[in-house]
């Protein structure tokens, strides 16, 4: 949960923004097509067209446009910490469109339960960002206050939001890194882990608008628990269903190609990899120097590990001349895996 870092279903059928408009469509905010046809554009890394999309919802009349505009502005800051990296300007973006979250919820709450919901979500989600920010003591504060809502809000039943919060916070709970769960602890959270394993489950098995994210994180948890044994199963498989639907967003295909070189599967890890270097290269401006270095690095150490080191080094330089990111340490372990490999750097 402190680094999260969402198996498989039917693909989303949307259709354009003011067509779900026309046709008056009275589902809950994270079941509406309009919101499900922005996150995708979110979840594709278009930063301008996510923007627009979102702005779009944010200044219709209708509650719940706007309060998928909430949601989507929370799900941009993520995206956009893995383009740029933790900096100072993006982490004040996510906490305040947090707090964004967290009025909305508040001044809402009386017009629908959905509204309401996203108090919580706002509180889980705020707790990784205060641990970032080293607040560790109002982090624990927020931990609890978010946990006493949600066991609050399981006695009156559940939705899609309640089982996004549920299946991350509980699944937390089941993780075996000694830190995670000490921390939960000292915030005194409880609860069933595989209570969280099923509700996450529920979530990206369903067709809500939360279901890729919560997709992705089920990946980031069966990575972590792969050793243990995972109960999302093959966190690869989860990876690949991800990157099958979101083929053009360089952070999922990043994790997943970084697993896959792990697992030495470096040729499909390139297969995935090879369509954002080639983007990049064509665009050297396009998203941010963090998100270009982590796509070089993976394909320059796949490229060595397949035995193509000219390559390898051509990527190589592509890294060493972007602009200092948090991933720029890494390029150090490029040069040695080239080296050892017999291209000499």
């Amino acid at each position: 949960m402190l680094r999260a870092a969402i198996a498989c279903c039917c693909i989303l059928i949307v259709m354009p923004l003011s067509a779900a408009r026309a046709a008056g469509d009275s589902s809950p905010w994270y079941d509406r097509a309009s919101c499900k046809e922005a996150m995708q554009i979110v979840m594709a890394l278009d930063l301008d067209g996510s923007e627009s999309a979102i702005r779009t919802l944010e200044t219709d009349k209708d509650l719940d446009a706007k309060a998928c505009g909430v949601y989507l502005r929370a799900l941009l800051s993520e995206m956009l910490i893995a383009v740029h990296g933790s900096t100072p300007e993006q982490l004040r973006y996510r906490e305040e469109h947090l707090k964004r979250m967290f009025g909305f919820a508040k001044a809402h709450a009386k017009y629908g339960v959905r509204y309401a919901d996203l108090e919580v979500e706002a509180r889980m989600r705020r707790v990784r960002t205060l641990f970032e920010q080293g607040n560790k003591t109002e982090a624990l504060a927020e931990a609890r206050r978010a946990n006493k809502l949600l066991k609050a809000r399981l006695e009156r039943g559940t939705s899609p939001t309640v089982d996004f919060v549920q299946g991350i916070m509980y699944s937390a709970l089941g993780q075996s890194g000694m830190l995670t769960r000490t921390l939960l602890g000292m915030a005194g959270l409880s609860g069933d882990p595989a209570e969280g394993y099923q509700a996450l489950q529920r979530v990206y098995g369903g067709h809500s608008v939360y279901r890729d994210e919560a997709l992705y994180l089920a990946r980031h948890f069966a990575w972590d628990m792969r050793e243990s044994g995972s109960p999302f199963g093959d966190p690869l498989a989860l990876g690949r269903t991800l990157v099958a639907r979101h083929p053009t967003n360089g952070q999922f295909v990043y994790d997943q190609g970084r697993s896959l070189r792990l697992e030495g599967q470096c040729k499909e890890a390139m297969e995935i990899a090879q369509p954002i270097v080639r983007r990049i290269e064509e665009n050297p401006g396009v998203w941010a120097p963090n998100l270009r270095s982590k796509t070089f690095f993976l394909a320059g150490r796949c490229l060595v590990e397949l035995g193509q080191l000219e390559r390898a080094k051509e990527l190589r330089e592509a890294m060493a001349r972007q602009p200092k990111s948090d991933f720029s340490e890494n390029l150090a372990a490029l040069d040695d895996a080239i080296r050892e490999a017999g291209g000499a750097r």
